[in-house]
């Protein structure tokens, strides 16, 4: 009986570990699609050999803003930024980025993208605009 019940705490327990890993990813890292299966041409800050992107992930650290993870070979590339067009096809790396790029002349404030508009505007009009530009 007692590893009947210890088995059950085990595996709740496991369970609740791959829910809170998958939403600190989920919270912290965004997959970049335009990078899948491409070797991106920007420096590697770093490279490693991690066993899941998770482990990977936890690699990043306060400058890095980007993460590629090939799963097959458990190779793991910590980036300053992956804002490139210079790409090779290489089958398997999946690429994620941080809250800390931000499009053009948005900025980053609290984990979220703003942009600021410096256009005078009457109050109405300016709430008009932004429900406008809203993304």
């Amino acid at each position: 009986m007692a590893t009947h019940l210890y088995h059950v705490v085990f595996w709740s327990m496991l369970i609740n570990l791959v829910v809170i890993y998958s939403d600190i990813i989920a919270k912290h890292f965004t997959e970049q699609p335009l990078y899948t299966d491409v070797f991106l041409k920007v420096n590697i800050s770093k490279e490693y050999t991690a066993d899941s992107f998770f482990a990977c992930a936890l690699l990043c650290g306060p400058t890095c803003s980007c993460v590629g993870y090939l799963e097959a070979s458990k190779r793991c590339r910590v980036f300053d930024s992956c804002n490139t067009t210079d790409t090779v096809n290489e089958d398997g790396w999946i690429y994620y980025t941080t809250p800390s790029e931000c499009d053009g002349d948005w900025m980053l404030y609290n984990g979220h993208c703003y942009l600021l508009n410096r256009t005078k505007l009457s109050w109405p009009d300016a709430k008009n605009r932004s429900k406008s530009d809203h993304v």
